[in-house]
């Protein structure tokens, strides 16, 4: 009995409990939809800071941060410990520090001759799309292509469509380093250097070949783009020996003609920058025409006649008696046929 009333107190207290719980509503917010907190989205393989959501972090901010202020990481800092500010992306520095080591490495491999095809067309690439910038080893990759070029190639090499290919692809190399904006820098020194080796590249080659209009490409490009050291090309052209080069006097005509052929472009490049002819150049140039005058091969006499035209356009004009004493070691038949072709030209 004792044990059968026990629980019947114990049931009636549970029950008393629970009729006087009273849950009260507040009328004011009846019907209103709390709005569920949304988390941002997150990107897969996003990086999260830690701890970023963290209920102690952001007790912790909300408490140091005044009212009506605005956080500034800056200010926190000591002007001491702030990073170095680089002229220089942080990404395009990693790509110039990538270029300079792949050009470093075609560089290498150029002047071990052990360079393809495919790595030549890979240097063009790196030259062309990848950033500009003065850290870049532009100098060393013409001086590399320059000495590749330097040395004629030889009838069997000449006639290898192997060889044909790698030197064709350094021609392209060297056009597009010249066309970078390579103002003031190291490697604008090297043009006539350049401009030299792809002269003396015409001998093993015919000029109405695919190769040999990659070579005149070339000179014009050169041309083009050597406006601080124009002056420095053509004395560098004008100063070498070119009927010394070969004894084969095939190669030694394409020589000669291509070296003329030069000489007019670059100094037509001069006289559109309003650059004169110094008295050393002018007495070179006429040497050059008696020379190549009395030539015994027919073509290097006409390519002679043709850049004596062009010299007298340039600075024949303005002093007529100093050009024809210039002159006097032409035969009277060359200086006959010379002034025979003014006259058509309507120089005389």
């Amino acid at each position: 009995m004792d044990f059968v009333a026990t629980a019947l107190n114990t049931t009636d207290r549970h029950t008393s409990t629970e009729e006087d719980l009273i849950v009260f509503e507040d009328p004011t917010v009846e019907n209103v939809m709390v709005p569920p907190v949304e988390e941002p989205i997150r990107v897969a393989l996003e990086e999260l800071p830690v701890n970023e959501h963290h209920p102690s972090i952001v007790a912790s901010q909300n408490t140091t941060q005044k009212p009506g202020t605005q956080r500034d990481d800056k200010r926190s800092r000591s002007p001491t410990k702030r990073r170095p500010i680089l002229e220089t992306p942080w990404e395009d520095r990693a790509e110039i520090l990538t270029t300079r080591r792949l050009l470093g490495s075609g560089i290498e491999r150029i002047r071990a001759k052990t360079l393809d095809a495919h790595g030549f067309r890979r240097l063009q690439q790196l030259v062309k799309t990848r950033p500009h910038s003065e850290e870049l080893p532009f100098d060393e990759l013409l001086s590399a292509l320059v000495e590749y070029l330097d040395h004629p190639a030889g009838p069997t090499e000449a006639a290898s469509t192997r060889a044909l290919i790698f030197r064709t692809q350094a021609l392209a190399c060297i056009r597009a380093v010249v066309a970078l904006p390579l103002h003031g820098q190291a490697a604008v020194r090297r043009y006539p250097d350049a401009i030299c080796a792809v002269v003396l590249e015409a001998g093993s080659y015919e000029k109405a070949s695919l190769f040999g209009n990659d070579l005149v490409k070339t000179i014009d490009e050169i041309v083009k783009h050597a406006d601080e050291e124009i002056i420095a090309c053509l004395d560098r052209v004008l100063e070498r020996d070119w009927q010394g080069y070969s004894v084969d006097p095939v190669a030694r005509k394409r020589i000669i003609t291509t070296s003329l052929s030069t000489i007019t472009k670059l100094m037509g490049s001069m006289e559109r920058k309003d650059e004169d002819l110094n008295l050393w150049q002018r007495t070179r140039m006429r040497a050059l025409v008696v020379r190549y005058l009395a030539d015994h091969d027919a073509d290097i006499r006409k390519a002679g006649m043709d850049f004596c035209l062009e010299l007298y356009a340039a600075i024949g004009k303005d002093n007529r008696e100093a050009f024809w004493n210039g002159m006097k070691g032409i035969g009277e038949g060359q200086l006959n046929l010379l002034a025979y072709y003014m006259a058509r030209r309507g120089m005389a």
